[in-house]
């Protein structure tokens, strides 16, 4: 098989509604060891009170959220997820999981704060790109300019295109 069909049966199967993608990325986390659940019960508390404490990283969205996100498939408003992560790096997984699916994780990496699922664009593509350049130089410990300006452009272009919560 050649380079060329190989890459047309991948864009083939590549899931297409925002379900689809939704659901593949659940099904990502699952391999990486995530209890993730989707239309999980009827609310946050039952839904944690089902997980318990136990697992280290979970996530899922209830029946209230998937009522209020998804019509007919599609992602038409803000799907919240709620979690509980165990570190950084598992944090940076998730992001990167619901990128490589066609998400864009609004999201501040705190555990007080669910993360809000909406369509990637060009734009917020740019902004993933920026955020990760970001984390990565600023592991070193210093601060650089760049980074400061990244972090206001940041700031502004989610707000821009109205995807600051």
């Amino acid at each position: 098989m050649t380079t060329t069909s190989t890459n047309l049966k991948a864009v083939i199967a590549q899931p297409k509604s925002d379900k689809e993608r939704l659901n593949a990325a659940f099904k990502q986390l699952r391999a990486h060891k995530f209890v993730a659940k989707q239309n999980f019960l009827c609310c946050q508390t039952c839904g944690w009170a089902e997980i318990g404490a136990e697992p280290k990283d979970a996530l899922f969205y209830h029946r209230q959220d998937t009522e209020h996100a998804l019509k007919d498939g599609k992602l038409v408003s803000k799907l919240y997820i709620a979690h509980r992560i165990s570190s950084e790096g598992r944090g940076l997984l998730v992001r990167a999981i619901f990128a490589d699916n066609g998400f864009y994780a609004i999201w501040d990496g705190s555990d007080s704060s669910r993360i809000a699922l909406v369509n990637m664009t060009p734009e917020l593509k740019a902004i993933s790109m920026l955020r990760t350049a970001d984390r990565v130089c600023s592991k070193d410990g210093h601060e650089w300019g760049w980074q400061l300006q990244a972090r206001e452009l940041i700031k502004n272009a989610e707000k821009s295109i109205g995807v600051r919560s």
